[in-house]
């Protein structure tokens, strides 16, 4: 009997392996998923398709603009409807719970990887709104300057959180909050001071994100592009409530920071302090005690 030595197959080269779901091959704009039913397919293989995916800015854009509106109008018209000062922070406070919420939802499915535990959002957004309606309540804020507030506060949250969990800021949010900040500044210029607010909102965008920029060029390893991506829409706020406030931002955002690196110490820190959260929360500061308006 003659023995036969078993023959190695190899692959035939025109087949490639489909990547696995979540990562699209070069020049394929959407992602190859493998579908659920297998039946009536020889060796139970199934098939792939492949699902269109939006470019992220505008799904972000389009996606938690829902949430976010509901929870703004709900809130504001609660405090001009309600005059009470408690009703007027209890509304308030019901606003950001929704609206931080909301936060929540949409992580999930646009910041990849990226999540928040309960209450991490909702709590810190419903009490920075009640306490804006608050000092609306004891007229240090204008009536047209709480839409520009809501949205601010409901983004530094949310990005501060996703910041100081896994050290990044999705560009799913940083991005499409450029153009919506100077669309909100624009209806706040209407109801308010007018055109003027409009052009010191772009000129602060233009100034904070190229400060941004630069130092990022220089030092890369100071200043993350996240960081960069971000200043943009900071800065048109910043520019909206003066000069002044302009100057003082990155003052007040390298103390928070380096309040982060003496205070607390986390593993996925070990390569750099996160920066966005005292961006965020400069910013934050300086609109609720605006000296302009």
């Amino acid at each position: 009997m003659t023995l036969t030595t078993p023959q190695t197959i190899q692959p035939t080269s025109h087949r490639t392996p489909y990547p696995l779901a979540g990562k699209p091959t070069p020049g394929h704009s959407g992602t190859r998923v493998r579908a659920s039913a297998t039946a009536g397919h020889p060796g139970g293989s199934a098939p792939l398709r492949t699902v269109a995916r939006l470019p992220i800015p505008v799904y972000a854009a389009s996606s938690y603009a829902i949430p976010l509106a509901l929870g703004t109008a709900l809130a504001l018209a609660g405090v001009l409807l309600f005059p009470d000062s408690l009703t007027t922070i209890g509304i308030g406070a019901l606003g950001g719970l929704l609206a931080g919420a909301g936060a929540r939802f949409l992580l999930k499915r646009l910041a990849r990887g990226a999540t928040a535990p309960p209450g991490s959002c909702e709590l810190p957004t419903a009490a920075l709104w009640a306490y804006a309606a608050a000092r609306w309540q004891a007229g240090a804020v204008p009536a047209w300057w709480l839409p520009t507030l809501a949205l601010l506060t409901w983004f530094a949250v949310t990005l501060a959180v996703v910041d100081l969990r896994h050290r990044r800021l999705p560009d799913a949010l940083t991005v499409p909050a450029i153009p919506i900040a100077l669309a909100v500044l624009g209806v706040a210029a209407i109801t308010g001071p007018g055109a003027a607010l409009v052009h010191a909102a772009l000129i602060g965008s233009l100034v904070f994100g190229s400060f941004h920029a630069i130092v990022h060029l220089c030092r890369p390893t100071a200043l993350g592009q996240g960081d960069v991506k971000l200043a943009p829409s900071l800065g048109a706020v910043l520019g909206a409530l003066g000069p002044e406030a302009l100057i003082l931002a990155p003052l007040l955002a390298s103390a928070t920071t380096l309040l982060l690196h003496v205070s607390c110490r986390r593993p996925q820190w070990r390569t750099g302090i996160p920066h966005g959260p005292g961006l965020l929360a400069a910013t934050c500061l300086l609109a609720m005690f605006p000296a302009n308006f």
